[in-house]
């Protein structure tokens, strides 16, 4: 994600319903917390250029770095009985060697953020009394 001027903070969200729209996916997004109104969002649903319907991609730009973070936490959500990933990207398009190391960058810290918090919650359910037990090991991050 870009930060401010024309780039803002986007995301990338996939396996979108077919039938849905942008009107769809701005509402998703301010039902589930991420904006308080569809003006703080800029959807882009790519469609085919030849029949106009949904390909079940679209880029989604915020305006500020807590609502895009608050869109990360929906990834692997149901919208409309489909499981949609929301991931980071960088602006641009294409394929070139500089952009995919950003966004494997970019996608590492996503999850490497995601993976600390599951492991403190299974500490503090598996291990709740801090004090020292010989037969109760925490785990260990890896």
């Amino acid at each position: 994600a870009r930060r401010g001027g024309r780039g803002g903070y986007r995301v990338f969200v996939g396996q979108l319903p077919y039938s849905k729209t942008k009107k769809n996916v701005e509402s998703f997004l301010v039902n589930h917390g991420v904006v308080s109104n569809t003006s703080d969002v800029k959807v882009r649903l790519l469609t085919h250029k030849k029949t106009g319907r949904s390909k079940g991609i679209a880029f989604v730009e915020f305006k500020t770095q807590p609502q895009m973070i608050r869109a990360l936490r929906l990834h692997h959500t149901n919208f409309s009985g489909r499981v949609i990933n929301v991931e980071r990207t960088v602006g641009g398009g294409g394929n070139n060697i500089l952009r995919k190391e950003k966004l494997q960058m970019l996608r590492e810290k996503q999850f490497s953020g995601a993976r600390s918090l599951i492991f403190r919650i299974l500490n503090s359910v598996l291990n709740p009394n801090p004090t020292p037990n010989p037969k109760c090991y925490p785990l260990s991050q890896p």
